[in-house]
């Protein structure tokens, strides 16, 4: 289920067209914080593909949530926020979870609630923001997410996870090659 921001901040919810999470191809990037320990539910992060930004793009994280039990965890929160210099773009979660998002295009808070999640269960959301076109070159745009429960948890130093993405600045500055060929034939005209 795809959560992208309503107009006032609210929750509006696209399902893709086979109902399955999409999930990104290939390892996760060595930027992947994954503090995963037997024993409660863990949140992990990873950013998908590449651990630099360029300045207005949009980036994905890969946010991973597992209940390593022993038993069953009630009341699942898991909780993240556009990073600083980003504004939010859209949430894909599983379509048994209920979150709630900011507005496209803007910030804030951003939770997904389930009421139970099984012993080994494992949930993928997948938060794409834009970066801020103006960021400077070397910007770090840090994420950390976390996951709640109302069921005791024995591993609670695993509850969250944090990864950083550089921002570089790029600029692909030029000269046509057909504009010095025309200006060197109009050259060779004016020259005869």
């Amino acid at each position: 289920r795809q959560t992208t921001g309503g107009p006032s901040g609210g929750q509006s919810t696209r399902n893709p067209v086979s109902g399955d999470v999409l999930l990104p191809a290939g390892p996760k990037s060595a930027g992947q914080s994954d503090s995963t320990l037997d024993g409660g539910a863990a949140a992990g992060i990873a950013v998908v593909n590449f651990e630099l930004a360029a300045a207005g793009a949009v980036v994905r994280y890969t946010i991973e949530l597992v209940n390593d039990g022993p038993d069953s965890a009630a009341n699942v929160v898991l909780t993240d926020a556009t990073p600083a210099g980003t504004t939010f773009v859209s949430l894909l979660a599983d379509e048994d979870w209920a979150c709630t998002v900011p507005p496209v295009g803007g910030t804030g808070a951003i939770s997904c609630a389930k009421s139970a999640v099984a012993r080994g269960e494992r949930a993928t959301f997948l938060l794409d923001v834009r970066s801020a076109p103006d960021l400077a070159d070397g910007t770090i745009l840090s994420n950390e997410a976390g996951c709640t429960s109302t069921t005791p948890d024995p591993q609670s130093g695993n509850d969250s996870a944090a990864v950083e993405v550089e921002v570089v600045t790029q600029a692909d500055v030029a000269i046509p090659d057909d504009v010095i060929q025309d200006h060197a034939a109009e050259a060779e005209v004016d020259g005869d």
